[in-house]
């Protein structure tokens, strides 16, 4: 009798743990086929191993960079194409010296929406740190097309193109944009 009890408890922990991973082995639900090569996985919030996140170098990720054209007297700006792989993030650092507006405009032109995040120093390590947690000084999220003005106290700050799982856009791709930059008294 207490074989049978124990060969019961070790069949239902087995079959527990096989539908807990999606495997009941029912094949008529489905249960142990793969999904066809060509359908795209429904997004869920538990990450993956193929759910990465990690860091694009800006040497990778920012290209045709320039300075931003019209600028007014005291301004200093910056624009560039910026490609970002599935799972991945990247960032420019700037510094104020003083309180300043910062404008931002631009375009997703493939694969968006992305997530924006203006974050200190601090947040940025805390970001990289504990993913699972978005610190910032502002977030801009589900981003198709950038246009905002904002105003920051003298500091060092980062400003973070997201194409991760965090934030409210999940990524759907290599994700490329194309920004101005702009900083004023």
């Amino acid at each position: 009798m207490q074989r049978r009890a124990l060969l019961a408890a070790v069949a239902t922990g087995i079959s527990g743990g096989c539908i807990e991973r999606g495997r009941s082995g029912d094949r008529a639900s489905g249960g142990d086929e793969s999904p066809d090569a060509g359908e795209t996985p429904e997004r869920t919030n538990t990450r993956t191993p193929s759910q990465r996140f990690r860091r694009a170098e800006q040497a990778d990720a920012f290209s045709n960079r320039r300075n931003a054209t019209g600028l007014a007297d005291g301004a200093v700006g910056k624009s560039a194409r910026v490609e970002i792989d599935t799972g991945q993030y990247t960032n420019f650092p700037f510094a104020l010296d003083e309180p300043s507006r910062m404008t931002v405009t631009g375009q997703v032109i493939r694969n968006g929406p992305i997530d924006c995040y203006v974050m200190t120093v601090d947040q940025f390590n805390d970001y990289q740190r504990e993913p699972e947690t978005v610190g910032a000084e502002s977030t801009f999220s589900a981003v198709e097309s950038l246009d905002f003005t904002t105003r920051f106290p003298e500091g060092d700050y980062l400003f973070v193109f997201d194409n991760t799982y965090l934030g409210e856009a999940g990524p759907s791709g290599e994700a490329e944009l194309e920004f101005e930059f702009v900083l004023s008294p």
